[in-house]
């Protein structure tokens, strides 16, 4: 497994230094993510094969989800993975269209919508207002910049979800905490999510239905950089163009990163070292496409 891991890498070092040899001198990239745990386990692992195998400088800038469109198109950003289309990125993509560059999607089954624990005896969003009144009426968000916060106020309203307000969390890992602990108590617990996410594995919980379709159908997660990235970088791009990830793929990553005191580094080193032929298969699949 070593001498493949080293032979597949070493011809993606060509790629990569060879995209680099151009009259304009690139030294760095920043790929911009936001703090969840799809946007940290994906940055991570393109950040580790990029910068491991290059003399470029990867760095990851972390930022609120609606300013990574803006921080593409002023360049103080090259790239990044976390758009979902047709839905939740749309009106921020919208704004900057025509500073910005679509590079591929490399994830296709994105879910966003309502979960709540599996012992409360309803199934869909219609059904929240049949609660016991005497439970708490909220909805539990992280970021309430996110698009994912904004459609859990469009979904009350439709809804006509009576008394219902939504209770923020800055962070994901703060929002889980609550969530456990509310379920520890087998007490009522809404919360906005998506899938795949690592939480379906480790907690009993399940997505309401949502007829109204408030939330959108399934969505695809796609990478856009700033514009004229593909002319300046072509191999990386022809690169990039080739990530196929799955849902096992971005299951497993989001759930070393969960761990108490997991460093997201190590994780992604261990991903790469453990996936060599899907990591080759790109790789081929871009020396192929550039001839």
């Amino acid at each position: 497994m070593k001498r493949m891991l080293i032979s597949g890498l070493l011809i993606l070092m060509m790629i990569f230094t060879l995209s680099c040899e151009k009259k304009k001198k690139i030294t760095a990239i920043k790929i911009a993510y936001s703090n969840n745990a799809f946007d940290i386990a994906v940055s991570h692992v393109i950040k580790t094969i990029i910068a491991s195998q290059t003399k470029l400088n990867v760095d990851l800038l972390e930022m609120p989800e609606e300013d990574i469109a803006k921080s593409l198109a002023d360049g103080s950003a090259d790239l990044s993975f976390s758009f979902w289309l047709p839905n939740t990125s749309a009106d921020q993509l919208n704004a900057y269209k025509d500073s910005l560059e679509f590079i591929s999607e490399y994830y296709n089954d994105i879910k966003t919508g309502l979960a709540v624990a599996e012992y409360m005896p309803i199934g869909s969003i219609e059904q929240l207002n049949s609660m016991d009144s005497q439970y708490p009426r909220e909805i539990v968000v992280f970021d309430t910049s996110s698009v994912l916060t904004k459609s859990v106020s469009d979904c009350i309203d439709r809804y006509q979800l009576a008394n219902f307000k939504i209770r923020a969390f800055s962070f994901e890992p703060e929002m889980l905490t609550y969530i456990n602990h509310k379920m520890e108590k087998v007490e009522p617990v809404i919360f906005a999510t998506y899938q795949p996410h690592w939480i379906f594995s480790s907690m009993k919980i399940k997505m309401l239905t949502d007829n109204q379709k408030v939330f959108g159908r399934p969505e695809k997660a796609v990478i856009y950089a700033r514009k004229d990235f593909s002319k300046d970088l072509k191999q990386i791009s022809a690169f990039l163009k080739q990530i196929n990830l799955t849902t096992a793929d971005i299951n497993e990553l989001m759930k070393e990163n969960e761990i108490q005191d997991a460093d997201p580094k190590k994780i992604a080193v261990t991903w790469m070292e453990q996936n060599v032929d899907k990591i080759n298969l790109w790789i081929n699949k871009a020396i192929d496409s550039k001839k």
